[in-house]
């Protein structure tokens, strides 16, 4: 069971926040003059953190050859946004009517889950992350605050429970589901099964309140300990939790970057914070034979050189599970938002169209 904290009594805070008109805005900026460092919290323990003797990527000598894929995943998606593997089925959230589809790896398609885009029981208003455990599929909706979870073959309704703050992404444990917020002085919630509540964890860095996408970033479970990796988007480091709440170690990674606070203006009554300045973002991890791809969206050298605002690289680094250890690198052609790995097989959402391409890894 995760380690109990003492609850902070801020949900009045945020709705006050929200109603002088805080803006949270999503983007890749192409300055990074001026930045300001946010440092780690005091919580952290320097020695904690593990560094990696690694300053240019490995590439792979071999090109990920594309896959033609059953016509069927194209045909069924329409605004594909969120991309997750279980059990050899690709699970796809399309913002197209807010419903989960899924298919096999060759693309046939196998069905779909939710009721459509609403705010009544089986319905979403916008799902933000789900996860698959056994015959039930949780799927947590950032706009209602609800957690709901459905029988993934028969898309039957079952229940939901609500989660606090603004709740950007969800793994599921043993035991427990941990959330991941923005917008609180604690990073993470969990909660059994069932939706109580047991407890906050997670102070990485100083005003962290003050700095909410500077901390935002993708979940992972981590088997081997019964808890779960963090990457945060703007920063280096993988964090890795035990199943109690308890932070085991810190890897820094490839993309040595530190933590930076978040841009910030105000206008009148209106605070406007954005994403602290970085040339490159986390956009999707996945976990597959023992390794954690991680897709990273990097302006190009020449764009950041002229400031522009042109295409992004789209790179995906693969480094153990367990240890962290960076091992190689690939290079993608396009730019893609989303990825997860299965049957050796590399799935990612295309963002010019929001399709689902897939590479074959064994060549």
């Amino acid at each position: 069971m995760i380690r109990l904290y003492q609850m902070k009594k801020i949900s009045g805070i945020i709705v006050v926040l929200l109603v002088f008109g805080i803006i949270l805005y999503i983007a890749i900026r192409s300055d990074n003059s001026g930045i300001n460092e946010a440092a780690m919290s005091e919580d952290i323990d320097r020695e904690q953190i593990i560094d990696q003797p690694v300053t240019d990527r490995n590439w792979s000598s071999v090109s990920p050859e594309p896959i033609i894929l059953n016509p069927d995943i194209e045909d069924s998606l329409f605004n594909a946004m969120i991309l997750r593997s279980y059990d050899n089925f690709i699970y796809v959230g399309d913002y197209a009517g807010m419903k989960i589809r899924r298919f096999l790896p060759d693309g046939t398609y196998v069905n779909e889950i939710g009721y459509g885009t609403g705010q009544g029981p089986g319905e979403f208003s916008q799902f933000m992350d789900f996860f698959v455990s056994g015959d039930t599929i949780s799927v947590l909706d950032l706009r209602t605050f609800l957690v709901s979870q459905f029988d993934i073959n028969e898309n039957v309704y079952l229940h939901a429970f609500e989660v606090r703050n603004h709740p950007m992404r969800l793994a599921g444990l043993r035991n427990q589901i941990v959330i991941h917020s923005i917008g609180g002085e604690l990073l993470f919630s969990a909660y059994d099964k069932s939706g109580t509540e047991l407890g906050e964890f997670g102070n990485i860095i100083e005003g962290q309140m003050r700095n909410p996408l500077s901390v935002q970033g993708e979940l992972i479970p981590n088997d081997e300990s019964d808890g779960f990796i963090f990457v945060p988007a703007f920063a280096g480091y993988l964090f890795y939790f035990t199943g109690d709440g308890s932070l085991e170690k810190i890897i820094r990674i490839i993309d040595q970057r530190e933590f930076q606070e978040s841009e910030e203006r105000v206008s009148g009554s209106t605070r406007v914070v954005g994403v602290p300045d970085s040339d490159r973002k986390v956009e999707g991890i996945s976990k597959y034979n023992g390794m954690l791809y991680i897709l990273t969206l990097k302006k190009s050298s020449e764009e950041s050189a002229n400031n522009g605002s042109g295409s992004l690289d789209t790179i995906i680094d693969i480094y153990e599970l367990d240890t962290g250890i960076y091992q190689y690198s690939l290079s993608i052609p396009e730019t893609m938002r989303a990825l997860t790995v299965t049957e050796n097989r590399l799935f990612l959402i295309r963002d010019y169209d929001r399709k689902v391409i897939a590479y074959d890894l064994d060549t």
